[in-house]
């Protein structure tokens, strides 16, 4: 019998550990008309871009940088004449807590090296070198005094070639509008050194356009922008709507730049306008052989504007001559909704197949501020496929930073709605409708239910007596739960003494149960502020529940302020996970199921060879964290048991 299970494990390709497989082109919402293909690969808030053939295919893909200090990057996987990003896994994803970064070559030695804001101090510069697998830290950069080279931590600062002499020298603006100029004068163990030459280069001065002549942030690029062989200073600023364009009429060797050359607004037949602080990056996205335009919003003087912020301008014109026309100002094509969404999944209108609701951290379209419910119907057979029905259901003033959770609460064979609120209550809306055209009625806020802030409802049978119980999470990152002591048909929830114990630095918890392991009771996975999606294992019955946190598998990334959502939560076999996130963006998950070990989406006797050759080898830990049912730490009889219980069950 030992002979026959090695042998069979040796025709099984099995790479162990669950997987969280992102999602691209997968979905499809029309959005006012506006049609977004790739809509669940989170919002931007703040970016900071570059654009780099990574994968040296010809194409330029893209590198992002956003407001949770986070990288993702955006593999082009169309050609050089039609992009098409996804996102998906890089070695730059294990950097984070940077504000500014930048890619190239800087000593010359075939390898990318990644230039990045200090994590330990944001006025220095950090130097990291791709060793093939990672990212490596070599060092700080350092000027000619052996001091540290420095940036102002607000600014986004840039390197060029300013002199034409083969290396890159560095820019960064100052608080007052001007800017310092550090000259690359060669290497020192391989490490680029700067000489720093003035803090008034040029003797340029930017002040906003107000007649306090206010100066900000600022992120500056440079770029030969009339075809004249020499650089070009594009500049965002943080009291500047718009972009400064300084004109470079010098030579590649010495550059003249002066108040007389000089574009206030840019481009000048239809300027970018937005909140201001605008980074501006160019890439040949079309291979038409000139520079389109790319803007991503820092935030400045302006309004708050955190969608419809990666703006793209096309160049209709040729490279000596740019003429550059708006195309989009959501490049990418993502759903954004602004902040923190939580997104939810239910028929509502019971056509068999599910909605899309989201709830909204706050809008500033109307005043008073308050968030909104968005409802995207799925009015065609296949999943994933959504339009936009209604911006503001159940209107204007719902509340801010809005949790939606549907729950047929009283039995009537409709769902009924409950909103978790910014004020750290629950409000209850009662569907008197139908299964097929609900209408809602506020019935009010849950009476003696008030939890500081950011309130997220959950229901389950967590006891198993025919009703739904309630949980909550909240800013206190804690789960509170009130057990239902009423019926299927009149719930009365009482807080109870029960506890799920949640690591007391965890902020803002959103929970969402489901029985991830095929073990007939609630799992959970937990949504929070900085410390990503974590999952408890009920180890317990399902009358009498008892949680332990998984320290075991490898969770991704996903944002900050996770709210999770599961699609299909009746087959266990297929779960999809959706998230939204602090961006107010949606990121896609599928899931392989617990035990499935040779990754093929089915829990069967194939899985169940594969533990007892790992047993009979000694190889338990190569697949502990996909197969130990029981979760004691432990591969053993017992996890074997279980499996076929669960498949016999199932």
């Amino acid at each position: 019998m030992k002979f026959f299970f090695l042998i069979l494990l040796q025709s099984v390709y099995v790479c162990y550990g669950i997987t969280f497989n992102f999602q691209n082109n997968t979905a499809s919402i029309d959005y006012n008309s506006q049609i977004y293909d790739n809509p669940f690969t989170g919002g931007i808030n703040y970016a900071r871009i570059s654009w780099f053939d990574w994968d040296q295919d010809g194409d330029i893909d893209l590198f992002l940088l956003d407001e949770d200090l986070h990288f993702k990057y955006f593999e082009n996987i169309g050609d050089q004449y039609n992009h098409n990003f996804i996102l998906v896994d890089h070695p730059i994803n294990d950097i984070n807590g940077i504000g500014w970064f930048y890619l190239s070559d800087m000593n010359d030695n075939g390898n990318i090296d990644l230039i990045t804001q200090s994590s330990f101090n944001p006025s220095h510069v950090m130097f990291f070198e791709f060793n093939g697998n990672e990212f490596e830290y070599i060092s700080l950069l350092y000027k000619s005094d052996e001091s540290p080279l420095n940036n102002t931590s607000v600014m986004t600062p840039t390197f060029a070639d300013i002199d034409d002499d083969g290396d890159l020298d560095f820019f960064s603006g100052n608080i007052n509008g001007t800017v310092n100029f550090f000259n690359n004068i060669g290497l020192n163990n391989n490490l680029p050194v700067f000489e720093f030459s003035t803090s008034y280069w040029q003797d340029i001065i930017i002040t906003g356009p107000s007649l306090e002549q206010r100066h900000g942030a600022s992120a500056i690029k440079f770029i030969d922008l009339d075809g004249d062989q020499d650089l070009d200073l594009a500049w965002g600023d943080y009291f500047q709507r718009s972009l400064y364009i300084i004109w470079n009429i010098g030579t590649p060797q010495i550059p003249i730049m002066d108040s007389e050359n000089f574009f206030y607004q840019y481009p000048p037949n239809d300027p970018v306008y937005t909140s201001g602080q605008n980074m501006p990056s160019f890439t040949d996205i079309d291979g038409d052989g000139d520079m389109d335009l790319f803007v991503t919003i820092l935030g400045g003087d302006g309004p708050i504007q955190l969608n419809d912020n990666f703006i793209m301008y096309e160049n209709i014109g040729t490279s000596n001559n740019p003429i550059y026309e708006h195309s989009t100002n959501n490049f990418l094509g993502a759903l954004d909704l602004f902040s923190d969404v939580a997104p939810t999944f239910v028929d509502i209108d019971n056509d068999g197949v599910s909605d899309f609701f989201a709830g909204q951290d706050y809008t500033t379209e109307s005043f008073p501020t308050q968030g909104r419910l968005f409802y995207f119907e799925n009015n065609t057979s296949e999943d994933l496929v959504y339009t936009l029905q209604d911006s503001a259901y159940l209107g204007l003033e719902v509340g801010l930073s809005i949790a939606p959770e549907f729950i047929d609460i009283d039995n009537d064979n409709d769902y009924d709605l409950f909103i978790g609120e910014y004020n750290g209550k629950i409000k209850y809306y009662r569907n008197d409708g139908s299964s097929t055209s609900p209408n809602f009625i506020d019935v009010g806020y849950l009476s003696d239910i008030d939890l500081g802030f950011f309130s997220v409802p959950e229901f389950c049978d967590i006891d198993n007596d025919d009703d739904y119980d309630l949980f909550i999470g909240n800013y206190s990152g804690q789960i509170y739960f009130y057990e239902n002591i009423g019926d299927r048909y009149n719930f009365e929830f009482v807080e109870s003494l029960f506890q799920i114990s949640i690591d007391p630095d965890i902020k803002r918890s959103a929970p969402e149960f489901i029985d991830f392991d095929n073990d007939g009771d609630f799992d959970l996975l937990l949504g929070t502020e900085e410390n990503g999606l974590i999952i408890y294992w009920n180890i317990g019955t399902p009358n009498n529940p008892i949680y332990i946190e998984d320290s075991c598998l490898e969770i991704p990334y996903m944002g900050s302020n996770i709210k999770p959502s599961i699609i299909n939560s009746q087959n266990f076999l297929d779960i999809e996970l959706v998230t939204g996130v602090s961006t107010g963006g949606f990121m896609y998950y599928s899931m392989t199921p617990y035990t499935d070990l040779n990754f093929d989406y089915s829990i069967d006797i194939v899985d169940i060879t594969i533990i007892v050759n790992k047993i009979l080898a000694s190889q338990e830990s190569d697949i502990l964290c996909l197969a130990d049912t029981s979760h004691d730490g432990n591969l053993d009889i017992f996890d074997i048991l279980i499996m076929i219980k669960n498949l016999i069950n199932f």
